[in-house]
């Protein structure tokens, strides 16, 4: 079933063009592009499972760091760049949900 992945696929490649006028665009394209690329892989050739581990790993090392280097403005709600954080939180929750559900079609696929 290719429709996940690659639906998955272009919604993370949306994401990824909707932050051409971003600061810290090219960061944030790469995050963005790095597991889309993954996934439009995944739709043609089936990705051993520890790529999705690896990927998964890194992705929520990512978001750690992202609290820990933005708590203060997470909890104290600072309105000058709260949108932006909370749209970039908000990404990466929805990175790592598309790449679990990648890892679980994938450990799924493997026991049959």
């Amino acid at each position: 079933m290719r429709l996940i992945p690659v639906s998955f696929s272009v919604i993370l490649f949306v994401f990824a063009s909707l932050q051409y006028n971003d600061p810290d665009a090219p960061l944030w394209i790469a995050v963005y592009c790095i597991p889309a690329l993954l996934l439009a892989i995944q739709s043609f050739k089936s990705l051993p499972i520890i790529v999705w581990l690896g990927i998964g790993a890194l992705y929520l090392g990512i978001l750690c760091f992202f609290i820990f280097y933005y708590r203060n403005m997470l909890v104290n709600q600072q309105h000058d760049q709260f949108v932006e954080v909370y749209r970039e939180f908000g990404g990466l929750c929805i990175i790592l949900i598309f790449i679990g559900i990648s890892y679980w079609r994938g450990v799924k696929s493997n026991r049959m």
